[in-house]
């Protein structure tokens, strides 16, 4: 397939429509190149560009990458841009648009910690979006919650809030989903998503809701390979998963850090 024809498929798969703040972006590469493999992977990072390279990817499919999350001017970003013109690897950015699709990382999250959940509308930005936000269907008590949280291979789990003994109203938004406004919205007994902030925790404080946090890394990361085996099934060439390795991320208090 030619580039541009994946490029069509994607957006039958996952159509920008509604999210064109956050843009689609062709990084890297011509509209008429031939394309043999397909990687998938979080960010636009070296190491996956590395991992593209050595399985052969000729297109690099990634969630994370400018100009949604990072600028595309910087030093940096043309210092990964070059690499991938070296490799010849071409690169395009699935954003938001990802995160809303029951291709994303939220459905996928489910999906990979067997919960049984169904899709939470919310209004994000003016429209309504659905697969952004999930709730349980059945109850869980706090140590099932925390004792399956704790098999996922995230790099850490933070808990704010006091906890009780069974939850009937768990919602959960995989990557940097401690939004104010969301979690006004969903307003459930616990919210679990990645990147807690001191805003969401101050909204939790006021609604007494549960935060529970995992990595945002992690939460998308991993589903993404779920992702890839969809875009095996939809596009004419093969397509990968391309893992990251999860940053380890060491957390230092008052309490067992020498000042």
């Amino acid at each position: 397939m030619q580039l541009y024809e994946i490029i069509d498929r994607l957006e039958e798969i996952v159509p920008i429509a509604g999210t064109e703040q956050f843009p689609k972006t062709l990084i890297n590469g011509e509209l008429k190149t031939e394309i043999k493999k397909v990687g998938v992977a979080l960010d636009f990072i070296s190491s996956t560009l590395k991992m593209a390279k050595k399985n052969s990817c000729d297109l690099l499919l990634v969630h994370h990458g400018p100009p949604n999350y990072e600028s595309i001017s910087s030093e940096v970003t043309q210092s990964k841009i070059k690499l991938a013109k070296k490799f010849g690897i071409s690169v395009y950015t699935l954003p938001f648009c990802l995160d809303i699709s029951p291709l994303g990382s939220t459905a996928g999250f489910i999906k990979l910690m067997n919960f049984k959940a169904k899709s939470f509308p919310v209004v994000f930005q003016g429209r309504v979006v659905n697969n952004g936000v999930y709730k349980l269907k059945d109850e869980i008590s706090h140590t099932e919650l925390i004792k399956r949280l704790g098999k996922y291979p995230s790099s850490h789990i933070r808990v704010y809030g006091k906890p009780k003994r069974v939850y009937i109203d768990v919602a959960i938004a995989a990557g940097g989903g401690f939004q104010t406004d969301l979690i006004e919205q969903v307003k459930p007994e616990v919210y679990i998503s990645g990147d807690l902030n001191i805003r969401a925790i101050r909204t939790a404080q006021e609604l007494g809701i549960l935060l529970i946090e995992l990595s945002h890394s992690s939460m998308e990361n991993f589903p993404l390979e779920l992702t890839a085996k969809k875009l095996n099934k939809c596009l004419e060439v093969p397509v990968i998963y391309i893992e990251q390795e999860e940053p380890n991320v060491l957390v230092y208090n008052n309490k067992n850090y020498e000042r």
